[in-house]
């Protein structure tokens, strides 16, 4: 009998084996819900570390996170035909990350977003603060948000889930 781990050596991960029962069917090294991402990347899934971090890896990641970040804003600018009110930082990493909050700001000037260092260095305590230059161009927002609670209350309110 081939242990699990003996399974996952093949040369050939792709190809159909046969064991003593019959064919076995493909397996793929490694699962890519585990292994891809910031975690093949980096080794980890904690943006806070990729964040702060000097690792060169990390660097790159967080590079690579900016610019898909920057190219969905700029997408969506064009898209409205730049009649955009303010730019809404949320969710775990918009509302934790002054570093990220900085570098999109700083890439996105172009757009009339521009960042208050002051402001976004500021521990973020209400629902919804500014941290963006006063007078200046468009608003740049941090709104904190409660996901677990918003996906609850969609189910709840979903009658097609029920």
């Amino acid at each position: 009998m081939t242990s699990r781990f003996q399974r996952h050596q093949w040369p050939e991960p792709g190809r159909r084996r046969r064991n003593s029962e019959g064919y076995e069917g493909r397996l793929s090294e490694p699962p890519p819900n585990k292994e891809s991402g910031w975690k093949a990347l980096t080794g980890t899934t904690d943006f806070g570390v990729i964040a702060d971090s000097d690792d060169p890896r990390h660097k790159l990641a967080f590079d690579i996170f900016v610019d898909r970040v920057c190219g969905f804003i700029g997408s969506y600018f064009v898209s409205l035909g730049g009649q955009v009110d303010a730019l809404v930082f949320a969710g775990g990493i918009g509302e934790k990350s002054g570093k990220l909050r900085a570098r999109v700001g700083a890439q996105v000037a172009c757009l009339g977003f521009e960042v208050d260092d002051s402001l976004n260095g500021k521990k973020i305590v209400d629902t919804v603060q500014d941290v963006g230059k006063q007078g200046k161009g468009k608003r740049v927002l941090v709104c904190q948000t409660d996901e677990q609670l918003e996906m609850a209350r969609f189910c709840a309110e979903n009658d097609n889930i029920w």
